[in-house]
């Protein structure tokens, strides 16, 4: 038998529930890889023309909620960009990765 998501989340733990609830509110309020492209006025054809692939797959990059750290370099680098990623500790200090 089939479970609906929402029916094994809510057999969880409150704790469990509310760090589920915590993480989803994150991730919806990162912006799209779409609006991005949109806000820089590029169509995903040119995109894909820049980036060397074909428009479908910039399309599935765009709907990717996991997608390596190789690949969104390759995505922002087509729309004239550059990916920086650093590690920032509570103490303050802070490492640039990429």
């Amino acid at each position: 038998m089939v479970k609906k998501f929402r029916d094994l989340v809510a057999a969880l733990p409150q704790e469990d529930q509310d760090e589920i609830r915590g993480r989803t509110e994150i991730l919806s309020a990162s912006i799209k890889l779409e609006e991005i492209r949109k806000a820089r006025r590029i169509s995903q054809k040119s995109l894909a023309s820049a980036m060397r692939v074909s428009q479908p797959a910039v399309s599935k990059m765009e709907n990717e909620s996991n997608m390596t750290v190789r690949t969104l370099s390759s995505f922002a680098a087509g729309l004239g960009g550059q990916v920086r990623i650093e590690i920032e500790f509570p103490d303050g200090v802070s490492y640039k990765v990429l």
